[in-house]
């Protein structure tokens, strides 16, 4: 993915491919909008952490509400079983992101197997 997105294959994609695409790594397992009435969406990145989520909200600029961030993408971590934000570091709209969150028990991961090939 990163030297798709070196060749800007993504450049016409939403605001979140082009986000996971510039990270470097290799990406989340899956990722998921988060969405409130009181805030820009933010996105919630499953890794291969079953404690932890990545979650992206926009910054907030001068004079700007969680509403209508237009700022820089920035990263913050949720802690899921022990319900809360990584350091007490949360986004503009934290506490209408944590209600969403707090919905979340578990992470569960299934590998996809595949059947041995026949000789």
């Amino acid at each position: 993915m990163v030297k798709l997105n070196e060749f800007d294959a993504f450049e016409s994609s939403n605001e979140w491919v082009k986000l996971l695409t510039g990270m470097g790594t290799r990406g989340p397992i899956a990722a998921f909008e988060i969405r409130t009435e009181q805030t820009k969406p933010g996105l919630m990145a499953v890794n291969d952490k079953e404690d932890w989520v990545d979650f992206y909200a926009r910054t907030t600029r001068k004079g700007e509400t969680s509403k209508n961030a237009s700022g820089a993408f920035h990263k913050y971590g949720w802690a899921i079983y022990q319900k809360r934000w990584s350091h007490g570091n949360y986004p503009r709209g934290g506490p209408h992101y944590r209600k969403i969150l707090l919905q979340i028990d578990a992470l569960d991961f299934y590998e996809q197997t595949t059947s041995p090939s026949r000789k």
